[in-house]
């Protein structure tokens, strides 16, 4: 058992537990995400593309769940290892209570994380749902569309400017498939027949 910060710092063995069980949450939490509202998310995404290209919609629901699944979990993990090691870095030695009032009040446990995970999560599948029937239909190009409301930021306004007639096989600017330029976008991708 370590006994100062930067032995457990260094314990690999507890890293690479805490891991396990932080991906195993991350995977529950996806299950949650995707069972309430993604996959419905992914199939509205499917039709409103297959319709506008004139297609029969199909559903590649079971895949986008499987990969975008593995890499989300991967990326909250790596973030919860982060928080962590910032958080004992700098609350070492206030007692453990005091510490646990830290985590708890920390962004890792917070409702609004949640929310911010749950919307970003649907808005990616049905932007990827999309992009799959665009492929189907040999569709070349597509164009970024920024909701033009009182809720558009400055930075979607730009990245609709940057990313007009872009080949399908090439990301846009901000290195996404699809139109999503920050947390919490609500942009479209709109494909060039």
């Amino acid at each position: 058992m370590a006994t100062n910060l930067e032995d457990l710092l260094d314990d690999e063995d507890l890293w690479d537990s805490l891991r396990q069980k932080l991906l195993k949450n991350n995977q529950a939490l996806w299950e949650v995400v995707w069972s309430s509202g993604g996959e419905a998310a992914y199939q509205l995404g499917a039709k409103r593309v297959a319709k506008d290209l004139g297609l029969k919609p199909v559903f590649r629901g079971e895949q986008y769940y499987i990969t975008r699944g593995r890499r989300l979990c991967e990326q909250l993990t790596d973030t919860d290892l982060s928080q962590i090691r910032d958080l004992l870095e700098q609350y070492w030695g206030v007692g453990e209570e005091q510490f646990a009032r830290q985590v708890g009040a920390s962004e890792m446990t917070s409702l609004d994380r949640l929310k911010k995970i749950y919307r970003n999560e649907i808005h990616y599948s049905n932007e990827n749902a999309g992009l799959d029937q665009a492929k189907d239909a040999g569709v070349e190009t597509r164009s970024w569309l920024a909701l033009g409301d009182e809720r558009m930021c400055g930075e979607c306004e730009e990245l609709e400017k940057e990313n007009q007639e872009v080949p399908l096989d090439q990301p846009y600017s901000s290195g996404e498939m699809v139109a999503h330029g920050h947390v919490g976008c609500r942009c479209r991708t709109i494909y060039n027949t």
